[in-house]
């Protein structure tokens, strides 16, 4: 049971480290325009304001806002139904990152009514995203790495004992 807890508070303090650092890079960068690597990221000196899903797709703000609440509650379902039976990091950072990348963009929909956009990559055209973005990307692809190479080791080393 406290390796239980452990796991859980370590979930939390990922997912809370998430939402922070995805909520003070949009207080300081968002409009900075600077180049961080030449021809390849930037910071926009305009103000992205996305109004639409992720990068830029375009639905009405109610779907959103109900979307994320649902994939939130959905996360946290999967998490603890799964939590008990799956010990790996990959899989719980994966969860985390999911979870505060979400909050990190629900609450600027709830708060401004459009997420705030500010990394660009200038070598290629791609839509204007934040770190949210990045970690819910990050963390679907952890939990797809997961599920695909490491779930069915498990699953082979318990049915061999």
């Amino acid at each position: 049971m406290l390796g239980y807890t452990l796991n859980m508070l370590i979930f939390l303090i990922v997912s809370a480290v998430v939402l922070v650092l995805d909520l003070v890079t949009k207080i300081f960068l968002w409009g900075g325009g600077f180049t961080v690597i030449p021809s390849v990221l930037s910071v926009p000196t305009e103000k992205v304001r996305n109004y639409g899903a992720a990068f830029g797709l375009s639905l009405p703000i109610w779907f959103l806002i109900v979307m994320t609440f649902a994939i939130l509650a959905l996360g946290i379902c999967f998490y603890i139904r799964f939590k008990r039976g799956r010990k790996s990091k990959l899989y719980n950072i994966g969860c985390a990152f999911i979870l505060g990348g979400a909050i990190g963009n629900l609450a600027d929909r709830i708060f401004l009514g459009y997420v705030r956009d500010f990394i660009r990559f200038d070598f290629f055209n791609f839509p204007i995203f934040n770190l949210a973005d990045a970690f819910l990307n990050i963390g679907l692809v952890l939990i797809v790495i997961y599920l695909i190479f490491f779930s069915r080791e498990r699953k082979s080393a318990k049915v061999k004992s």
